[in-house]
């Protein structure tokens, strides 16, 4: 929800993984930004970086997507247009403007997700009516570590709210 609690999250990130995989990860970042990445790099930077995003790592089998199944040359430039929009944003909070979303809103949260718990209680807190639902021994991923817990209270959310 804000600048301040990115921070946290990138710092709980980099403390999350060893010493070996964030000089990798770092190693990496520097190749990308003398344009010197490739889709494999692409591949083991996120391989890297995502595994701290999962209570369990071995649930990374369950990404699906190609986040970086795209060519070298837009591979190039994936993390460095990423950083650059994150930076332009400056000292973000966007607690001030979530009271104007008018819709049913359902904050999830894992308790295993390096994104602050403080980020989900500000967001659920801003948004009138939203509801809050924390889930036990998960990461940023919910619906890929615990598919049945995360999506039975979505779907009886959205059946309360009208949606399905």
């Amino acid at each position: 929800v804000s600048a301040a609690l990115w921070g946290e999250f990138e710092a709980t990130v980099t403390a999350r993984a060893s010493a070996a995989t964030n000089a990798r990860i770092n190693e990496i970042a520097g190749l990308w930004f003398s344009g010197q990445v490739n889709q494999a790099l692409c591949e083991e930077f996120l391989q890297l970086r995502f595994a701290t995003y999962f209570a369990n790592p071995a649930n990374m089998a369950n990404l699906r997507g190609g986040w970086c199944d795209v060519t070298d040359a837009v591979a190039a430039g994936l993390l460095p247009t990423h950083l650059a929009i994150l930076g332009s944003l400056g000292a973000w909070d966007l607690g001030g403007q979530l009271g104007h979303v008018s819709v049913p809103t359902l904050v999830v949260h894992g308790t295993a997700d390096a994104v602050p718990f403080a980020s989900s209680q500000q967001f659920a807190a801003a948004i009138p009516g939203a509801q809050l639902q924390v889930m036990e021994n998960v990461g940023h991923f919910p619906w890929m570590e615990a598919p049945v817990s995360f999506f039975t209270p979505l779907n009886s959310f959205l059946r309360r709210e009208g949606g399905v």
